[in-house]
């Protein structure tokens, strides 16, 4: 099994571009995507779950009330 092909992409894909060049390119995009997830500022878990859900159940009564019957 290729890296591509562990990644999900269909395994006839080397058909269309050489096994090498897309290991390669597999391989610097994960190192880029490594990196970048270093760099991030953003926090490891969202904040404002529970203000989401509120809002969401909000919406849903809101909704339910207005439709007739």
């Amino acid at each position: 099994m290729t890296a591509w092909e562990a990644a999900g992409l269909p395994a006839g894909i080397d058909d269309l571009v050489a096994g090498s060049v897309l290991d390669r390119d597999l391989a610097v995009l994960a190192v880029r995507l490594d990196q970048a997830q270093q760099d991030t500022r953003l926090p490891e878990q969202p904040a404002g779950s529970a203000q989401l859900n509120d809002l969401v159940v909000a919406a849903r009564l809101a909704e339910t009330a207005v439709r007739p019957g």
